[in-house]
Order: C-alpha cells, then sequence, then structure tokens
C-alpha cells in the first residue's frame, strides 16, 4: 500500500508532475466547498459525469491549488479504478486507506486533504464514507470524491450523506469552456452574454398578442467583429472536436475509430455492466454504438432489439442505466400532457456531439449540439414534436418548456425566406401556445452573422448557432427576475 500511495502521489518527494493549466468552473465550485478558511465546516464535494471528461484532471488542479496551502504530506489522492481489484470489494478499504495515511508523517496542526477519485467502485461506500465525514481530527479533514457511473446511484447515495456532501456535475466541455480555454481574458463577456441567455429563456415580449422577439442586449450589439469571428471559428473547432478531451488528438480515420471503439468498451465493462440488471458488456456495447450511429432517430425498442439480438427486457434496462449514467439524452414526444408520455415515444442522443462517428460534422452533429445546449439547463425540459395532420406529417424539431415559457426550436443549417414561413405555419399549426419560435441557423457569414438579414421575422427570431450555445446556464432566472 505504501509503495501504492507514493506512486499515486508524487509530490510528496518533489517529483515532477504537471497538469492542465485551463481550469473549468467547475474548479472554482469545489474550492469554495473545500475553503477550510471561509467555511466552518466544509462540504465534501462529488464530482460526478460521463467517463473521461476531465473530473481527475480537476483533482489534480485542486491538489495544485492546495499545496500552497498545506505541506505536500497532508495531500492524499487515491484512485480506486487504477488500485488492486481487492480493495475495491474491502468493505474496509476507506478506513483503512485513513487509517495507513494517517500513520505516515504529516503536519498535524494543518487540515488534510483526501481525494478518492471513482468512489463508487467501494463497496457500501456510502456508509462508510459517512463514518469518516464526521470523526473528529485533530485539524480539518477536507474529502473531495469523483464518480462516473450513475447518476441515480450517487444521488442514492447522498441521502445518506445529506448535509456533509455536495453533488457537482461536470459535462462534457461546452463552447463557454472552448472560447475560456482559447481566451481567458474574455472571462467578463461570456458571463454577461450567459446572463441574457438566461434571461431570454425565461423572457417573451408581446405586443398585441403577437410574439415579438427579445431585443439583443447592447453588449452583443455592439460587438466588434473580432468577437463575431472568435466565435465563429471556435465553434468549428468545438464542432468539429467534441466536449472530450481525449479525442482532441489530430488522428487519423482508423485511430479515431479505435479510440471510439475503446471508449464505448470501457463504458460498457468499467461503468455499467457494474450495475444491477445485465450481465454482457457486449450486448451494452453493441447497444451504445447503435445508438451513436443512430442520433436523432426515433428509438423502437422492439426493432432495435430485433436487429441487434438483445432481449427487450435487456434493452430496456439498458437504456434506462445508459441515460441515467449520462452517455445518451432520451427526448420523449410532446403532447402536452405528461401522463400520456411513452417510452416508445422517444429520440436517442449522445450526450456529446464528439461521440458520433463522422469525419466532419453534419446535421446531426448540430442538432445533437442544440439537444444538449438545452438538455443542460437545470430548468429546462426538451421534447420533439411530430404529428399527423389531413395525411400528412410535420415536425417542429424541439419543443423547449421553461417555466411557463414553451418555445418551438427548429435547426437549420442554411436558413432560406421560405423557411421562416413553413416555420411559421407549422408552430401554428402543432404548437400555437408556443410562447417563442426561434430558428437557429449553421451557416454564417465570415464574421459569424445570418448572412441574409432581410429573412428576419417579426414572428420568428432568427439567430446563428453559436449564440444559443454560448449561453450555457446552470439555471435558470425566475420569472419577473432581471439581470
Amino acid at each position: 500500500m505504501d509503495y501504492l500511495f507514493e506512486a499515486l502521489n508524487p509530490w510528496w518527494d518533489n517529483s515532477n508532475w504537471n497538469t492542465e493549466s485551463y481550469e473549468r468552473r467547475e474548479f472554482q465550485d469545489v474550492m469554495r466547498l473545500l475553503d477550510f478558511e471561509e467555511n466552518k465546516k466544509p462540504r465534501a464535494p462529488i464530482l460526478v459525469g460521463p467517463r473521461r471528461v476531465g473530473k481527475t484532471t480537476l483533482m489534480y488542479q485542486v491538489i495544485r491549488a492546495f499545496l500552497k496551502k498545506i505541506p505536500a504530506s497532508n495531500i492524499l489522492y487515491y484512485s480506486f479504478e487504477r488500485a488492486d481489484p481487492e480493495m475495491q470489494h474491502n468493505q474496509n478499504a476507506l478506513s483503512e486507506i485513513v487509517t495507513l495515511w494517517g500513520n505516515r508523517e504529516y503536519d498535524t496542526k494543518k487540515p488534510r486533504l483526501l481525494l478518492l477519485d471513482e468512489i463508487q467502485n467501494v463497496k457500501d461506500w456510502d456508509s462508510r464514507m459517512k463514518t469518516i465525514l464526521e470523526a473528529t481530527f485533530s485539524a480539518p479533514l477536507l474529502v473531495m470524491m469523483t464518480g462516473s457511473s450513475s447518476f441515480d446511484l450517487i444521488s442514492k447515495s447522498l441521502q445518506t450523506l445529506h448535509g456533509v456532501t455536495r453533488r457537482i456535475f461536470m459535462p462534457p466541455f461546452s463552447l463557454v469552456d472552448f472560447w475560456l480555454m482559447e481566451y481567458p481574458e474574455d472571462i467578463d463577456f461570456v458571463e454577461k452574454t450567459e446572463q441574457w441567455r438566461k434571461l431570454w429563456l425565461m423572457t417573451t415580449h408581446e405586443d398585441a398578442g403577437n410574439f415579438m422577439p427579445n431585443p439583443m442586449p447592447m453588449h452583443i450589439e455592439t460587438m466588434k467583429d473580432e468577437k463575431w469571428k472568435k466565435a465563429l471559428n471556435l465553434q468549428e473547432t468545438w464542432l468539429l472536436k467534441g466536449g472530450f478531451p481525449e479525442f482532441w488528438h489530430d488522428v487519423d480515420q482508423r485511430v479515431a475509430s479505435e479510440l471510439f471503439d475503446f471508449y464505448v468498451r470501457r463504458v460498457a465493462q468499467d461503468d455499467i455492466l457494474k450495475l444491477q440488471g445485465i450481465s454482457k458488456s457486449v450486448e451494452i456495447a453493441r447497444f451504445l454504438k447503435y445508438c451513436y450511429f443512430h442520433p436523432g432517430g426515433e428509438l423502437n425498442i422492439t426493432t432495435a432489439s430485433q436487429e441487434l439480438g438483445i432481449p427487450r427486457s435487456t434493452m430496456d434496462v439498458m437504456l434506462d442505466l445508459l441515460s441515467n449514467a449520462g452517455y445518451l439524452r432520451v427526448i420523449p414526444r410532446y403532447t402536452g400532457n405528461a401522463a400520456s408520455l411513452r417510452q416508445r415515444h422517444i429520440k436517442i442522443y449522445p450526450i456529446d456531439h464528439g461521440l458520433i462517428p463522422r469525419k466532419a460534422p453534419n446535421g446531426m452533429t448540430i442538432e445533437t449540439m442544440v439537444v444538449n445546449t438545452f438538455s443542460r439547463m437545470e430548468e429546462a425540459e426538451i421534447y420533439f414534436l411530430r404529428k399527423k395532420t389531413g395525411g400528412e406529417t410535420k415536425e417542429i424539431d424541439f419543443a423547449v418548456k421553461a417555466g411557463s415559457r414553451l418555445i418551438a426550436v427548429e435547426v437549420k443549417r442554411r436558413i432560406e425566406r421560405s423557411d421562416v414561413e413553413k416555420f411559421r405555419k407549422t408552430v401554428s399549426e402543432l404548437l400555437p401556445q408556443a410562447t417563442n419560435r426561434i430558428m437557429l441557423c449553421w451557416d454564417t457569414d465570415e464574421n459569424g452573422l445570418i448572412q441574409d438579414t432581410s429573412i428576419n421575422s417579426e414572428y420568428v427570431e432568427i439567430q446563428p448557432l453559436w449564440k444559443i450555445a454560448l449561453g450555457l446556464p446552470n439555471s435558470l432566472l425566475a420569472e419577473g427576475e432581471s439581470l
């Protein structure tokens, strides 16, 4: 155990180690919870999110920050994915780690920081962790954990750890992350834009009963061409690379395919298989690849079961686990009545457009990005809408509910004047109660603006795609709230 401790904690003997310089905003959330100088009783953050999204990197960044505050010997990092498998089944694993660490030399007058990576791999970790967090030490014991298997699993455990922990969700990299990683000096601009997007989502303007699009905030209207071009270039990069750092390397198609297959196998074997209800990781991998190769398709469980040779009952379990674990977005059909939703009326999307196996961004890449943009908004619910009227099937890409607002959303690579009128008529027929109507456009001019401004309509708000992606709020403003 001592050898493993030293291997996982190179800062103990001043060995060379480094981590990424860009700190995502979840880093500040974690640091606030661990601030022993400001908080009389710091809470233990549990960082959850999909595999390979950067949780371990953020842990190392926390370590780097704390090395400026406390001695290196007072910091212990332990990974239950890289450790001896026997430790995962040892009910006393956590207490043994703390005891062995306590037997080593450290500064008893300074706080200690314990970082436990992939905590869900430990049997009964929640009850064991509660005992440790509630114990009394000579100096504060600060704890940070990560988990990537199942959000439901983490949520149930939080009931046991109520009051001593705080769950922080870490999604794949967004356009905001790409912007701040490339241009950290633009933090004020990005935050203002996010605030406006929150307000936009919860506000409508009505004039004589007709919808009028919200005015753009002054700081966006007066943006210099330089920032518009930044947004356009970053959108291209983000849509091409996606939100998982593992897929950012410039590799040929064969290597990219191998990376994708490896990622799917790891999810199947190391995350989902450990949860109840499924015994074969190959079935999980097959189903997950099927979903990633058919983003935005309406999933028919019976048909997919026959095509994949997997029992329907197993498919139902896998769909539930993969969506709860954050690897799939399940979008139901909008009916206006939550009680009438049926699992057979769903569309499936990857948790990030970077997981779609393709050589270049296409329509489904863009649609997946929009789905995940709205899905990250805590108070927004996203649906698709398709109806048969007069023997003809009509469709609105998405219906988004936010508070009392109902937003009709159409995603287009390029918008023509006829598209706007068609969208307006379709919304009037299928979703007349919509409070907002918005069309998002991928193709823009070299400055990131809609090329043909003459197509703007007083009934439809038309925006470049990057503008909605730039604002990914963690929460939405309540009605009546203003900037």
